[in-house]
């Protein structure tokens, strides 16, 4: 039986796709006085995001397994190896009651190790597609929760959905009438940015301009900032458009726009359920098993979000599409209700309360 002052681990890190969800379950295990350990990569961005939440973190040598240079293969390998072996040391030293893995290859070292130890397992699929650390896993894990109905064949998954912060829940456009302003584009790819998105927005963005009155805020990773800045800057366009690196306080920039044009990673579709925001979605093309793409479809099948591949995206047709359906109330409205059906705000509850059942079954 698990009682305040126990130790889970959760393991979780590399994008704000694994982090961000595993931060709000985090939140429901702490008010229940369970003491949280947090595994992550050693140079990824969950440390700074955990570092003020009450969380001890704890660092393990891992990195992607998939690359195309066979060398870097197996360098991964031998760290997922040695990462393996010091998970043990950390479960055996900290005897934690529960290892909960988010996917990603933070979580294949700790659940191999959960595994060999006998320590009890959960793990947490936040896309469409089962990555490849969950589709081992699940095979042994003791609790199996998606994010998506049916991503796994097990009828013993739980289709929790995926947590996503409190803060922003309480964006939702549900509860705002239609703001007498400029309309406004939040342009997103993802918490490491979109090269595609850099290049191809600012000359959207100069055409929309030169017809309506927008407003943009544009989100590019820290690595093309300056160049898509300076894109910017030769189209004219800086009065109308704030470029940034990343976005700390998400719930005010959905709260603040109209539209969003983003990738379709596992947590923009949280959070698009979770605030009611319109957007046109572009999957990543080169995503493993085509994830990004099965995540949006799951929102475009039921009108809660507007789909294009990369591969389609021409410059007329898009700025067509933006305003055919960017900033049209109906559309606006339809968006809030089909996201307020589908939407599961009580997921990092599920997964909390079924873990804990776990332990007193």
């Amino acid at each position: 039986m698990v009682k305040a002052g126990d130790s889970i681990f959760i393991a979780a890190g590399g994008t704000g796709g694994h982090t961000y969800p595993a931060l709000a379950i985090s939140e429901e295990f702490q008010k229940e006085g369970i003491n949280i350990y947090w595994i992550g990569s050693l140079h990824g961005m969950e440390k700074k995001i955990v570092g003020d939440k009450n969380i001890k973190f704890l660092g393990i040598p891992v990195s992607g397994y998939r690359s195309k240079s066979k060398l870097k293969t197996i360098y991964s390998i031998l760290l997922a190896i040695v990462s393996t072996f010091f998970s043990l040391f950390l479960i055996f030293k900290i005897r934690p009651k529960l290892v909960l893995g988010m996917g990603g290859y933070v979580s294949g070292p700790i659940g191999l190790a959960a595994i060999l130890a006998r320590t009890k397992l959960a793990i947490h699929e936040q896309n469409a597609v089962p990555g490849l650390t969950n589709k081992i896993l699940c095979k042994f894990a003791n609790r199996v929760f998606e994010g998506f109905p049916d991503t796994f064949e097990s009828t013993e998954a739980i289709y929790s959905g995926s947590p996503v912060r409190k803060q922003i829940w309480l964006a939702n456009k549900n509860t705002e009438k239609k703001p007498e302003r400029l309309n406004r584009i939040l342009i997103l790819g993802g918490s490491t940015g979109a090269r595609f998105l850099n290049n191809f927005m600012p000359r959207v963005i100069q055409k929309l301009c030169s017809e309506d009155k927008i407003k943009v805020l544009h989100q590019t990773g820290k690595n093309d900032l300056s160049v898509t800045k300076d894109l910017y800057k030769t189209l004219n366009l800086e009065d109308c458009v704030t470029v940034v690196p990343y976005i700390e306080a998400m719930d005010e920039a959905y709260k603040n726009h109209d539209l969003m044009l983003s990738r379709a990673g596992a947590s923009t579709i949280s959070e698009i359920l979770a605030v009611g925001i319109n957007s046109i979605l572009i999957p990543f093309p080169f995503a493993v098993d085509s994830h990004q793409e099965v995540n949006a479809r799951f929102l475009a099948d039921k009108g809660a979000c507007h789909l294009i591949l990369e591969k389609d995206c021409q410059l007329d047709s898009f700025v067509e599409l933006i305003q055919r359906v960017g900033f049209k109330e109906h559309i606006r409205q339809r968006i809030i209700l089909t996201t307020s059906l589908m939407a599961k705000p009580d997921s990092a509850s599920i997964i909390m309360n079924s873990c804990m059942e776990l332990f007193n079954a």
